[in-house]
């Protein structure tokens, strides 16, 4: 069964680009889970800010393509920047 139109399908994790760090925020259960097996396993990516966990720029490229590897998706903002 397929979710209605006007149902909006949330990504595992919403990664937002800030520059220098980005946020990583699990949007779903799967997505909870995958960041717990395999970023807070990391003491080197595990700073949290808020509930949502704080990446250095040099990790984002790993995590991300990890994530896709392990058939999650994930959505790229860009932050605010002002």
């Amino acid at each position: 069964m397929s979710a209605p139109d006007n149902v909006v399908e949330l990504p595992d994790l919403i990664l937002e680009d800030h520059g220098s760090i980005s946020i990583l925020r699990p949007a779903t259960e799967d997505g909870r889970a995958w960041v717990d097996e395999n970023i807070f396993n990391d003491a080197s990516l595990s700073v949290t800010w808020g509930g949502d966990i704080v990446v250095e720029h040099r990790y984002v490229r790993e995590i991300v393509e990890g994530a896709l590897r392990d058939t999650l998706t994930v959505r790229i903002r860009q932050g605010d920047y002002k």
